[in-house]
């Protein structure tokens, strides 16, 4: 399927008060839509998958292994696979994650 429209995607919540749509997905590639209230947190964790994330809007603390940064508008960030990293939402924010490999666990039910 080459297009996808974001209506179509269902919000489903994720690390409590964080909640994706996935944007679109295909061959090796998924972008998935991440809203972070202010004052929320994803987490330390980590998995296989390659990720790039680029904020449309808002501010956030980002923990990627050793190293923090603040993000805003338009920053991003390369998160290569199996690499501890962590976000605190600073204020009301919306983020596209894009992962490679496809995360399976995001993957619509068949």
């Amino acid at each position: 399927m080459p297009f996808f429209k974001l209506s179509d995607s269902k919000p489903e919540t994720l690390f409590g008060s964080l909640t994706k749509r996935l944007a679109a997905y295909g061959g090796g590639l998924m972008a998935v839509q991440v809203h972070l209230p202010a004052g929320s947190v994803a987490p330390e964790h980590r998995h296989p998958h390659e990720q790039i994330t680029y904020v449309i809007h808002g501010r956030v603390s980002y923990r990627i292994g050793d190293e923090t940064r603040e993000l805003g508008e338009g920053d991003s960030t390369y998160i290569p696979g199996d690499t501890e990293h962590e976000v605190t939402a600073l204020e009301d924010t919306l983020v596209v994650d894009v992962f490679s490999p496809q995360r399976e666990d995001f993957l619509p039910a068949s």
